[in-house]
């Protein structure tokens, strides 16, 4: 990366961050490798695999309904 500049993913976080956002939903797919490098660098916010996408939804759903922050949940494209 040259120095000064950061990729989309890494300035999405920051985003998010400043939102307040500590969870994101998904699961890790090729689509998503860059949101993933950059959460494994990213020691503020947590990434929690779940076993579909929907699932995750309704945990963003469910998280700012009872936990009183913003939900975040992510998807890829593809079958099924």
């Amino acid at each position: 990366m040259t120095q000064g500049k950061i990729t989309a993913s890494a300035a999405m976080l920051n985003v998010l961050k400043t939102w307040g956002v500590d969870t994101i939903y998904g699961i890790p797919s090729g689509t998503l490798s860059s949101l993933m490098d950059a959460l494994a660098e990213d020691k503020d916010i947590r990434f929690l695999q779940v076993r579909h996408e929907e699932t995750g939804a309704l945990a963003a759903v469910m998280q700012a309904k009872f936990g009183g922050s913003i939900g975040v949940a992510v998807g890829s494209g593809g079958p099924g």
